[in-house]
């Protein structure tokens, strides 16, 4: 009986630095609005924005949110584990290896494109055209029901 009990407790614990409780309907719901918010900026697509700042848009968007829903429920970011660095420097040098990294990666995966795959080229397409793969109709690669032509 006593398992139980601390298994109810661990559920509801209330943190000595903030007065929370945790409950998986409150999560469940906060889910939702992330999720929500998250899958619904992806539909706002700013055209004069180029590719990372739409990016960029939609992840402060959902941080705004969580940010929101956390000051709702008494949650402070040091509860979810963050706090300042012991060292600033080793911060910094970590997070520049990190980014140095992802850069090179991306070098290094154009680099064997370009090696392997010489032949593969971006779209250059006229976007204005109705469709980028031509007439279908008329090679008779597109037909309707029973085989009659659209």
């Amino acid at each position: 009986m006593r398992v139980v009990g601390q298994q109810r407790d661990a559920m509801t614990k209330t943190n000595a630095t903030s007065h929370y409780s945790v409950r998986p309907s409150e999560f469940l719901i906060d889910l939702v609005i992330y999720l929500v918010v998250m899958f619904g900026v992806r539909e706002l697509y700013v055209s004069g924005l180029g590719f990372i700042a739409n990016a960029l848009l939609m992840s402060c968007a959902t941080l705004i949110v969580a940010s929101w829903r956390m000051k709702v429920r008494g949650i402070t970011w040091r509860d979810l584990g963050f706090r300042n660095p012991d060292r600033y420097l080793k911060t910094q040098v970590a997070t520049g290896a990190i980014l140095a990294m992802a850069i090179g990666g991306i070098i290094f995966f154009e680099i064997l494109k370009d090696s392997f795959f010489p032949g593969l080229a971006e779209d250059v397409s006229d976007e204005a055209a109705t469709s980028k793969f031509g007439d279908l109709t008329a090679s008779g690669c597109h037909s309707g029901p029973r085989g009659s032509a659209v």
